[in-house]
């Protein structure tokens, strides 16, 4: 039991003089300070770090925005391009057309007739339709980034344009596919003689048909009724067209403005 007493002594003292030389000359609020110290420094390393961290993510998303903004800006030229090429074809229909419906009144020998007016098809007979380049929207889309686009204008001009990829090949461009489909599938039996038919082939063979000579499809009013017809459609194609192109070119301003500020 004395020992017991003795040790618990010991230990009492020893406290006691640790104590006192904590407090002795400042050194138990030297010890605090630097306890303090190391705290702060550890939480201003950890704020340092998380920001480096999210320095770095806004880095990736926004180079993942460059990105795609990049992407779909050369679609756009893809489009615009591709819109040019279809208003040009159809002038150059449109001009057939206006010359396929002379022929029907013209003066000239039916064979002649017959012969240029089927030459004309060629180009008549053919139709080109516009829908845009999906594939850099449909890749932001499908990775659901199109939040990374931060600029709203843009973002919601983006989803305009690009809106149903159905909406493009419905109405008036539908009805170009239609009309021209129709006008072939009426005008070329109407119009395909022995002598047509055999140069077609390639060689003298007998038909049922008449000859060019005994060809009157000229005076079938529906002939001229589906001309008039796809010459108003091109020009509502036209229209329509002009109207992409102007969606195009406010979409490519937004994106030059956006790429400037980068």
């Amino acid at each position: 039991v004395s020992l017991h007493k003795i040790n618990s002594l010991d230990m009492i003292t020893i406290l006691r003089k640790l104590r006192k030389n904590i407090f002795k000359g400042n050194k138990f609020r030297n010890y605090i300070f630097y306890a303090i110290g190391e705290i702060i420094l550890i939480v201003l390393g950890i704020l340092i770090a998380l920001q480096i961290n999210n320095w770095n993510h806004r880095q990736i998303l926004k180079n993942r925005e460059v990105a795609y903004i990049e992407d779909i800006r050369l679609s756009l030229l893809q489009d615009l391009d591709t819109i040019e090429y279809i208003i040009a074809f159809n002038y150059e229909k449109d001009s057939c057309i206006t010359k396929g419906i002379e022929l029907l009144g013209s003066e000239m020998d039916n064979s002649n007739r017959a012969s240029e007016f089927l030459q004309l098809l060629f180009t008549i007979g053919y139709f080109e339709v516009f829908r845009p380049n999906f594939v850099a929207f449909d890749n932001m889309i499908s990775a659901e980034s199109i939040d990374l686009i931060r600029n709203d204008s843009l973002r919601k001009s983006l989803s305009y344009y690009y809106g149903s990829k159905e909406s493009y090949e419905l109405g008036t461009q539908e009805r170009i596919k239609d009309k021209t489909r129709q006008f072939l599938d009426y005008v070329m039996p109407i119009i395909v003689s022995k002598e047509i038919a055999s140069n077609l082939i390639g060689q003298n063979l007998e038909f049922q048909y008449g000859s060019s000579k005994e060809n009157e499809f000229y005076k079938n009013p529906r002939v001229f009724y589906e001309l008039f017809m796809m010459k108003h459609n091109i020009s509502d194609q036209n229209s329509e067209l002009e109207r992409y192109k102007s969606q195009i070119d406010e979409l490519l301003g937004l994106i030059a403005e956006i790429q400037q500020m980068k």
